[in-house]
């Protein structure tokens, strides 16, 4: 039976430790879903030039942000995996803004920006070419034309973020899941300890010895003192070393602590009939 039990326990053990484990390595690998999410709660709403400036100067990754007038400038960004991105060009505010989209992104009336290929060498060269290619053709000077231009290329992310969803509500689910079963081995094992508490408790109460006190956490009977606040502690009379009685405070010493209770003197008087308190050190109340 012994065996048994001890076996039991094992097995819950190792499933709340592989389930913490999981969750840790989980949590470790899973901190970009966890930014991002940050990051997008934290969206800034660009309205116009200023707003968009205190972007750009702001730490923050993701905007949101309106355009109507849009004109594809045929310069595309292929990456090395094989993905395509098209360059725009947008009326914004009193200048224009230049970002590049997911060439299999769908027209939406809004766009959220992000600021993490800001010093990419490849938007720096298509910022320079629409410079020059807008300055050729309405015959500016290229310092007027980059004084109208936003500084900063930015990513339109909105097609990234559908495409993080799916893996990010996995990764919600796989951390669920090994929460549950972790907390499920725990309160298995904390039911199996109070369920044995219990039975000793039950036993010292109604079947042992006659309850002299009780409340929301202790219980006093002849022959034990019992805690049930939050866990069961069964503690003999046998293993106190001295009791006070002291300003309606009962006072026990143990070896390496001491418990310290309300009672009334009627309650006192009754305890120390029923433990024979004579024989212990007592200080009148």
């Amino acid at each position: 039976m012994k065996k048994r039990k001890w076996l039991f326990r094992r097995i819950y053990l190792m499933r709340m430790t592989i389930s913490m484990i999981v969750c840790f390595l989980l949590f470790i690998f899973g901190g970009h879903f966890i930014g991002t999410t940050i990051q997008l709660l934290n969206m800034a709403s660009i309205t116009n030039t200023e707003t968009l400036n205190e972007f750009t100067r702001s730490d923050r990754m993701y905007g949101r942000i309106q355009l109507s007038e849009i004109t594809y400038t045929e310069i595309d960004l292929q990456q090395a995996d094989g993905s395509r991105y098209k360059g725009y060009l947008a009326d914004f505010d009193k200048g224009y803004l230049l970002f590049f989209q997911s060439s299999d992104s769908k027209p939406q009336d809004y766009f959220i920006l992000s600021q993490q290929w800001r010093n990419d060498d490849q938007m720096k060269t298509f910022r320079t070419l629409m410079v020059n290619q807008i300055s050729e053709s309405f015959s500016l000077e290229s310092t007027q034309v980059d004084a109208f231009i936003s500084p900063v290329v930015f990513f339109d992310a909105r097609k990234m973020i559908e495409r993080s969803i799916p893996i990010g509500m996995i990764w919600m689910f796989s951390v669920f899941v090994t929460l549950l079963i972790m907390l499920l081995s725990y309160m298995t094992l904390l039911g199996r300890r109070v369920s044995q508490s219990f039975r000793k408790y039950h036993t010292y109460i109604y079947d042992r010895s006659e309850v002299l006190f009780h409340n929301h956490q202790w219980t006093l009977t002849e022959n034990a003192i019992v805690r049930h606040w939050f866990t069961f502690d069964l503690i003999s009379i046998k293993d106190v070393l001295q009791i006070e009685i002291e300003d309606y405070q009962l006072i026990l010493y143990f070896k390496n602590k001491k418990i310290s209770l309300t009672a009334s003197e009627s309650l006192a008087s009754k305890l120390k009939s029923a433990w024979n308190i004579s024989s212990y050190n007592e200080v009148s109340i």
